[in-house]
């Protein structure tokens, strides 16, 4: 099972950087060497197979400039990693490889300083700033044992090698991670959470159906929540305003509160995690889903 080299593998890593931090902290090579390169094979990326990683990869467009790491699936460059050595900034790494996957149009690009890891879906729908495209974003040395392998899994090969978004605009899917993850994760019905009781931080949010997604804060919750029912037709623009549901406008309530969902439908974020919960609870009732068919994972 992918689970078990996968969290062993984290457990090296940790022990890596507690006895040898300050050389990593000195070395991008040493970074690599010692703590991406293990943790990319772990995931089934083998950097001996050029068919797979090809390091300093300059790419088949002639573009400049090297990224640290090419996945390849197919013969087809699928992600690039950008990697720092041990505790700098990942900015100039996101900035960097962002540059790359647009000049190539690769659809997803990683970034990591061993410890650090984040994901993120280069081209989007509409104009979205980086941040808000980030997929996955964990440390090895904050995170548990087992919630860092669950979100490296979006990382496993068979996952993001088999994903289809692997080429230029206008918009790619996020990689098929959510099999993965319910099949390992431990589930809460949206109906028996707490947040006040349940003070863990979510990481997983499961649909009816088994779509699941990757999150990392209660906003993230109502956020993905209004999307998948926006996605599947039930929520609209037109039925804005709705009655009771005063977070879900039509247009934004103020540039810092509000996140757009889709077109015309903009969600109120400024609210405390049992706010949160009771609106989407509400949001669900409106529609007649039961609030108990919605489910969540924790670290």
């Amino acid at each position: 099972m992918i689970l078990e080299p996968l969290t062993a593998c984290i457990e090296q890593a940790k022990e890596r950087i507690d006895q040898h931090g300050p050389l990593l902290r000195g070395s991008e090579a040493l970074t690599r060497y010692v703590l991406i390169d293990p943790l990319l094979r772990a995931l089934g990326w083998d950097t001996a197979n050029p068919e797979l990683v090809i390091p300093e990869d300059r790419g088949d467009r002639g573009a400049s400039g090297l990224a640290d790491y090419a996945l390849l699936s197919g013969g087809r460059r699928v992600a690039l990693l950008e990697a720092k050595k041990l505790g700098e900034r990942l900015d100039q790494a996101v900035e960097q490889a962002l540059n790359y996957c647009n000049a190539r149009g690769i659809g997803y690009m990683l970034v990591s300083d061993g410890d650090r890891w984040a994901m993120y879906k280069v081209f989007h729908e509409s104009p979205i700033p980086i941040e808000e495209r980030r997929i996955v974003d964990l440390s090895l040395l904050s995170d548990t044992t087992q919630a860092a392998a669950l979100k490296l899994l979006h990382f496993w090969q068979p996952n993001l090698g088999g994903s289809s978004g692997i080429t230029a605009p206008p918009a790619q899917p996020e990689p098929p991670a959510a099999n993965l993850v319910s099949a390992f994760a431990h589930w809460t019905p949206l109906s028996q959470i707490n947040p006040g009781i349940n003070a863990r931080r979510p990481i997983s949010l499961r649909f009816p159906g088994g779509e699941t997604r990757s999150i990392k804060s209660w906003r993230d919750v109502l956020l993905e929540t209004a999307g998948w029912l926006v996605n599947n037709g039930t929520l609209t623009a037109q039925q804005l305003p709705i009655r009771g549901l005063g977070f879900i406008q039509s247009e934004p309530k103020s540039a810092r509160d509000s996140r757009q969902v889709s077109e015309g439908v903009y969600v109120n974020t400024n609210m405390g995690a049992e706010r949160i919960v009771d609106s989407i609870r509400n949001l669900l009732n409106h529609f007649r889903i039961n609030p108990e068919t919605v489910e969540l994972s924790f670290e």
